[in-house]
Order: structure tokens, then sequence, then C-alpha cells
């Protein structure tokens, strides 16, 4: 593992590696490589995922995320097999995205002599990327990992559901662009097959190519380099003759391959390049005729997404199968506790027998007796020198003070005896009085009175508490609870009295509220956490009011109906958007018309039953979720929803917002339609009209009073007039240019759309004293039931740890929103104001 090139040592700039290669190329085990022999990785890296790269991608997700808004601003996805037009690539890489990321890469690595850096969308931006490393002051090395197109496919395949055809267009576009990009520069290919057969002989040409000499060698590197690239870990080989599989491959894609091979012996080969160069050309010019190939594809493909939808859920059963046993077993462990404390208690026993079978309690028996008969005479009796030996000391003022802290805590239920008994055995054993031995000493060591105060947290969230060196809980009992202090992680004081007026209209402590009610009325403590559907997850193994610290003390950051913190449900969002996203189909508008109708559309869809071909006054933009319908109804402007996950209303707007922003500026007014609404088509440009006229930023139709699911001041009053509310549901809004360009953030915040309508609402009176309203005149249906149990998009969202009502209350609480809807006197404008 020698060369002949200079130390990064001895070098001025930083040394970037990059790995080029197509998605499932053996990018990941190339990277760890080049890592474990020097070479340093970015610091916040993508974890690992069970099902698809468990060893990890090594992988910034600083630098994903922005590869992933890069190209959306370009029109595009990781998954778009479509060129980018090089003056696009131009305008961004002199952009303010340049100077983000530089700033990204100068924290990253500042101190990096040599770093790695793998991301297969670098491919695709290459000329941007290296600009922008040279101006980061970097020598570039480049790695083209090249694994049999058959492989990744069949990768593809099993992992996102794409067809054959899709992933070898998807192959031929990284390599292509990955390969044309990096002439010029310093590059070596290298074999996947030869990395994992022959690591060695590899990683030394890779050295002498790219003139490195890696930082670390030696016998304990070389044994961590062979641990991790194990065979087994390899998925989808060829397992069949290699040549008659080339014969398999579609031609540009076996000329491909073939011309790699060669460049992998000379990098530099003119006549491969040349016939690659031919094939992108040839590849760009069919560009029109593949879009056909691959939109009659379409039904094909979905009907492989439901079978891989089968396949997941088979895997999912087995999983919770998996989870139901290692709550079996849970259970058979905390019963084993109770076994223990069982014999604990009869050594308790044998113990008492014991002391009354000693000689000294025999003789002493007249006198317990007496105690039996007289009590609190002998107590006062026995007192009296206790209380002169505390009087003369000055602490009979204390002693009392914690008898009467002690007393009132165990009356208010903030300290839980038998909790904290079955939390410490230990003291019953030592004969000690648990609830003094916890006021003096006990908080000190750490050990907490009740399941819902948490004293090392409440201490280092108020450091001024700590400074005091007082009891928490008893701060908190005199007067953090009025002052807002929270007890634990998953109690939020202001946020329960919210949700509970009668706490606030009491003066009670929030705490020993939820605390005397939890177990009886599943109350929620914190607006991260639903207890009922926590409960109903975890299968008895806890009660109501321990959920929550059944929670945290598991380590998850997320379980069902619970996060640890609102990053952990930012993190679940952005994971969720990153995995979908939206193609342009067509746009075939010669001029905008003053409205848009966006309508979600796929098999389920009830448009069919309203939506004609006749002249409208609006444009409708149509964005398919499957491909049922693709090419066949009558609109302006066409996307289809793709990758690995199903998009949602709100993910769609999202994309829209991101990817074509011009679009929606474009109107006056939008509606956002869900699929399962049905409306009379000539009412919508009504309906538009209407709220031009009222300069209404927000508006809906009222509702059929036979629509299930819907709030119920959204029930028609009979067709004649506007009520004025105080704000619109999220299933049909209309929404003023002004309030969309105020709230687009919203639509980055939300992926089930739960709590959109209510902050931008909020957003839409604060901040443009607008007005909403809904319209009696005009009278829609929603024709589907909410099923939040079975239905399969509730079901969805569940799988990818997405809880619609903790969205709603992140956004209410966000937006301090109010909690729902109701009617409000519509307010007077001197003037009229644009849309």
């Amino acid at each position: 593992m020698n060369s002949l090139a200079t130390p990064f040592a001895q070098s001025v700039s930083p040394v970037a590696i990059l790995v080029l290669g197509m998605h499932r190329s053996g990018t990941s085990a190339l990277t760890r490589v080049i890592n474990l022999l020097g070479a340093d990785l970015p610091p916040r890296l993508m974890p690992p995922a069970t099902d698809n790269n468990a060893l990890g991608f090594w992988e910034s997700i600083d630098a994903y995320r922005m590869n992933d808004e890069l190209l959306t601003s370009l029109g595009s996805h990781w998954d778009d097999w479509h060129p980018i037009a090089p003056e696009r690539l131009d305008v961004v890489a002199k952009g303010p995205f340049k100077d983000r990321a530089i700033k990204m890469l100068r924290q990253n690595f500042p101190r990096s002599q040599c770093f790695v850096w793998k991301d297969p969308r670098n491919c695709r931006l290459l000329p941007f990327w290296s600009r922008v490393l040279d101006e980061f002051g970097a020598k570039v090395k480049c790695v083209l990992p090249i694994r049999h197109p058959r492989e990744v496919a069949e990768s593809l395949r099993v992992r996102d559901g794409f067809s054959y055809s899709k992933s070898y267009l998807l192959w031929l576009r990284y390599v292509l662009e990955g390969e044309s990009a990096t002439r010029g520069l310093t590059r070596a290919f290298l074999s996947y097959d030869g990395l994992l057969r022959d690591w060695r002989s590899e990683m030394d040409q890779l050295a002498d190519a790219l003139s490195l000499v890696w930082p670390r060698s030696g016998a304990a590197v070389e044994t961590d380099i062979d641990h991790f690239l194990r065979e087994e870990h390899r998925h989808h080989a060829v397992a069949v003759n290699t040549q008659e599989i080339m014969q398999q491959l579609p031609d540009w894609v076996r000329r491909t391959y073939t011309a790699l091979g060669e460049l992998e012996h000379d990098r530099d080969r003119r006549a491969a390049q040349q016939r690659l160069d031919a094939i992108r050309r040839e590849i760009d010019r069919g560009t029109k005729v593949l879009d056909q190939v691959m939109a009659w594809e379409g039904p094909a493909s979905a009907l492989e997404d439901k079978r891989q939808r089968i396949k997941h859920l088979e895997e999912e059963v087995s999983a919770r199968n998996a989870d139901l046993a290692a709550l079996q077993a849970e259970i058979a462990a905390k019963q084993a506790g109770y076994e223990r404390l069982a014999q604990r208690r009869n050594e308790l026993l044998y113990r008492l027998n014991a002391i009354q079978s000693k000689a000294a309690w025999q003789l002493t028996r007249p006198l317990h007796a007496v105690e039996d008969k007289y009590p609190s005479s002998v107590r006062r009796l026995a007192a009296i020198p206790k209380l002169l030996w505390w009087s003369l000391g000055f602490r009979l003022a204390k002693r009392l003070r914690i008898r009467r802290i002690a007393n009132a805590l165990l009356a208010s239920g903030l300290f839980d005896l038998p909790w904290y008994l079955r939390r410490n055995p230990e003291l019953v054993l030592a004969g000690i009085n648990p609830v003094l031995h916890w006021l003096v000493a006990g908080w000190q060591e750490g050990r907490d009175p009740n399941p819902m105060f948490d004293c090392g947290w409440y201490l280092s969230r108020n450091p001024d508490v700590a400074a005091m060196g007082v009891n928490p809980l008893v701060h908190f009992w005199e007067q953090g609870a009025r002052e807002g202090r929270d007890p634990h992680p998953l109690f939020d004081c202001a946020w329960y009295r919210a949700q509970n007026p009668e706490v606030a209209n009491e003066g009670a402590n929030p705490l020993e509220h939820y605390l005397r009610t939890a177990a009886t009325e599943n109350r929620d403590p914190h607006p991260l956490f639903q207890t009922s559907l926590y409960l109903a997850a975890q299968g008895g193994t806890c009660s109501p009011r321990e959920a929550p610290r059944h929670f945290a003390e598991s380590g998850k950051a997320v379980a069902p109906g619970a996060y640890r913190n609102a990053e952990v449900l930012v993190s679940l969002q952005e994971s969720y958007r990153a995995q979908t996203h939206m193609r342009l189909l067509r746009d075939e508008r010669l001029t905008a018309n003053r409205y848009a109708v966006f309508l979600q559309c796929g098999a389920g869809s009830v448009h069919r039953h309203w939506l004609s071909e006749r002249p409208k006054t609006w444009d409708l933009i149509v964005n398919h979720y499957d491909a049922t319908h693709i090419g066949q109804l009558p609109c302006q402007i066409e996307f289809q929803q793709q990758g690995r996950l199903p998009g949602t209303k709100f993910t769609a707007v999202h994309g829209l917002l991101q990817g074509w922003p011009d679009i929606l500026k474009a109107y006056a007014y939008v509606l956002l339609l869900d699929d399962d609404l049905h409306i009379q088509e000539s009412e919508i440009g009504e309906l538009f009209a209407i709220a031009e006229e009222k300069d209404l930023d927000l508006a809906q139709p009222s509702l059929a009073s036979d629509s299930p699911g819907c709030h119920p001041v959204f029930f028609t009053r009979g067709r004649q007039g506007v009520r004025h509310v105080n704000g619109v549901e999220i299933m049909m809004p209309l929404i003023s240019r002004r309030a969309l360009e105020a709230g687009a953030h919203l639509f980055n915040e939300t992926v089930s759309g739960w709590g959109l309508d209510i902050a931008l609402s909020k957003i839409v009176k604060e901040q443009l004293d607008g007005k909403a309203a809904v319209v009696d005149q005009i009278v829609a249906r929603h024709t589907k039931p909410i099923d939040l149990e079975g239905g399969a998009f509730y079901e969805m969202l569940r799988q990818q740890n997405i809880f619609p009502l903790l969205e709603y209350r992140h956004l209410q609480q966000t937006y301090a929103a109010d909690a729902g809807f109701h009617e409000v006197s519509g307010p007077k404008r001197l003037s009229k104001k644009g849309p």
C-alpha cells in the first residue's frame, strides 16, 4: 500500500477525493474504504438504513440537502434521466448557491488535508461543484466506480420499485455525465467487482493513478477494511454467465459499459470517449420518444409498485411480529422484576420476624402492649428527647418544615409513593421513610419523585434553581409551575393549560392535575406526545401517566404517537420530501388565466364526475399521484408525482413552489382541491369571482350537510351570501396571491397538511390583516370519510413516522394559531387591496 506521491502533510491545499458514481454502484463501500485509509469524512452523515445501506451511506446530509435543492431549482431530481441545460448550470454556479456551498465546505472541512466526498448527484452537478471546490482551494481528484448496470437496475427495482427501463436510463445519464465532466481533471475508474475481490491491489492502483499517499496504513487498517468489505454485504450480484447478461442489455447500456471498461485501463482513451459522446447525443435526441415509451410503461410500473407495496407490507408485518416478540420479552422481564419485589417483601417479613424473635423484643413486649393501647402518648414521650436535641441544635423548625412539605407532596400526588418504591425497592429493605429520604438526599442522588418530574433535566434547564441548591420539585411546587417552568421534556405546562382550561380556571398546578387525571382520561402532556396512540402501540406495557417516561427512557427519537423533540419531526418531514418529487409533463398555456385550480389526481379521484372539456375562466393544474389518468385530462399544466414515496397535496404544492415558483405567481387566486371533493364545474369560476369581489384572502365553498369529516361551521346555511370565519379548511382552500406568498413556507412544515390551515389563517390575519369566508351560495361535497385507523393514506404516513395530530399541534403551537374554526364579524375596509 505505498506510493511515490507527495504526502498530504506537505501539501498546502487540501485534497478533495470525489466519488462519482450512479446510485447503487458501490459508492458507499468505496467511500468508506478511502475513509479507513485516512481521508476525512464530513461531520454530519446520513444515518444507515436497515433495508438499504445497513453499514452506512458515508454521505454528507448537508450536501445531500443542498444537491436536492440545486436539482429542484434546475427543474430536476435525483431520479430524473432528462438532460440539464448547461446554461442553467452556469446560472446556478454564479448565484447564491455558490456562496452557501463554499460556506458548507469550510464548516465541514476547516482543517482537513484530505477529505473524501460522495454524493451520486455530483455526477450531474460537477460543473457547479468543480468551480466551488476550486474557489475553496481544494485539489480535486475524482474516482468513478463502475458496477455492472444489471446489478444497479436490480438494486433500484428492489429499493425504489423502478422498472429496468427507467433504471437503465438513469444509469446512462449519471455515468455519461460523470465521465464527460471529469475530463481534464485528475481521475481514475475503479471496478466495484475488483474492489470486493482484491481491494489492496485496486487501492494501490488508485493511489498511483491519483498521485496519492494514503494517510493511514498497516495491519489494523487492513483488518478494518477486510471486516467491512465482506461478501455477505453485497446484494443483487449477477449470477449468470456475463456474456449472456451482456447480450440481454439494451444497446446503449451495453456499449456504454464496454467503453467504461476501456477507460478503466486507459482513463483518457479518445476512441472510448467519442463513443460515449455519441451515445449521449443519441439519448438527448430521443428524449421525446423515450418520454412516450416511459408514459406507456407507467401502468406496468404502477403494477410493479403495488407488488413492491405488498412486499413492503409483508416485511412490515414481519417487523411488527418481531416487535411483538420483543414486547413479550419485556413483559416477561417486568414479571420477573415483580417476582423479585415479592421476594424482597418476603425478606422483609423474615427480618421482621427475626427482630421480633430476639430476647430484647421479648423483654420489651409489655411496653409494646402499652404502645398498642396508647400509641399517641408513647410517641409523644419518646419524641421528648429528640425534640430537646433538635431545639438545642436549632433543627426543629427545619424538621417540621420538611414534614409539612412531605405531607403536602404526598397529598398532591407530586410525590408518587407507590411509583417511587417500585423504582427504589432498596429503601424499603433499609427501613427508610421514602419521602423524607427523598426530600433530604434522594433528589441529589438522581432519584425522581414521580414519572413526570425529571430532577436532572429541571435543574439543567433552570441554572438559577441549580445555583440555589434547592430541591427541584419543591421549587416547582412553590413557584416554578406559576413561572411557566416545565418539569419534564415531555410535559409542556403552557400547552397543557391551554388544552385544559379548567386548570387555569382553578389555579391548579398543571402537573398535579395531569397526575391525578391521566390514568383515567388519557390526557396528553405535550404537543408532540399522543398518549392513546403510544399506548396502543406498546400493548399494555405501561400506564397512561407513565407513558411519556416509558418513551423517554426507551432512548428512541420517535415511536407511534411520540417525537422526542421538534427537530425529530422536522427531520422526518425532510426525509419524506426527499423521497418524493414532481416531474413536469407538459405546460400548454399560451397566456395564463387570472385564476387556477390545483388538483391532486389518481385512481380514486372523483373529478371525472364534474370535470368537462368546456372552456373555463381558470387554468387547471393537475398533479398525478399515479399513472391512471396521465394525458387524459383537459388541463393546461400536468405533473406526475415520482419517487420512492407517494406525495401528498402539500408536498406537491411545496415542490411546485420550489421548482416552478413562477407558475403559481401568475394567478390572482389558486384553489387547492383534494381529489375526493365533488363540486359543480360552473361554480368554480363563480367562487373565484366572489372571492375577488369580496376582497377575500382565503375562501372555500360551503359543504353539503352529509359531508363526512368536516368542521360544522362550514356546513351550508342555504345558498346565499358569505360568512366571515377565522380561517378555511385545507381540503379546498382558495388562496390569494399575497396570502400564498406569505404562507408558502408552511407547505415545507407539514406532510399530512394537518395544521397548515390554522397556521395559514393566523398569518393572513396578523401579517396581512386579511379576510376569510365560507361562500354559502356554492356547495361542495366531501365524498369520503376520514379513516385515521385503516385508511391507506394515514397508514402510509404512520409507516414513515408522520403523525398528523402531532403535525397539527406543532404548527398550532409554533404560530399560536386558533385550535379550530368559528364565525367572526366581517371587517370593514376603507380601500380595496390587490390580490
